[in-house]
């Protein structure tokens, strides 16, 4: 969903995958797990940024990708929903960002199929 969705935008020199973030050690290893798999099916340099709780903040990865040469800096919006996280991510001054990954109907499905598996 995310390669997707960031080459819809357009060429890009480097992406960002802006997750809400969180203190949790393992939480930041799960994002950079998902950056490595989104780096192979977009084939761009990406980095990692939140929007809070955890570095570098998504405006700094934002900045570094700029001092890195990117003239196109896209970032993927690894949040849920709109609101306060996704603005934060919106607000981090990439060139475009994506719509928040959980708007996308597959989320939701992947989402139900683990409830019924957890009921059955």
């Amino acid at each position: 969903i995310l390669a997707e969705r960031v080459r819809a935008l357009g060429p890009a020199d480097a992406v960002v995958l802006a997750a809400a973030g969180s203190s949790r050690p393992e939480s930041a290893a799960c994002v950079r797990e998902m950056r490595d798999a989104l780096a192979e099916l977009v084939d761009l340099p990406v980095s990692v940024g939140f929007a809070y709780g955890a570095t570098p903040r998504a405006a700094d990865a934002v900045s570094a990708a700029r001092a890195a040469g990117a003239r196109q800096v896209v970032a993927a919006s690894y949040v849920l929903a709109p609101g306060h996280f996704a603005d934060l991510v919106a607000a981090a001054g990439a060139d475009a960002v994506t719509p928040p990954v959980g708007t996308d109907p597959r989320v939701a499905e992947i989402v139900a199929e683990r409830y019924r598996a957890a009921l059955a």
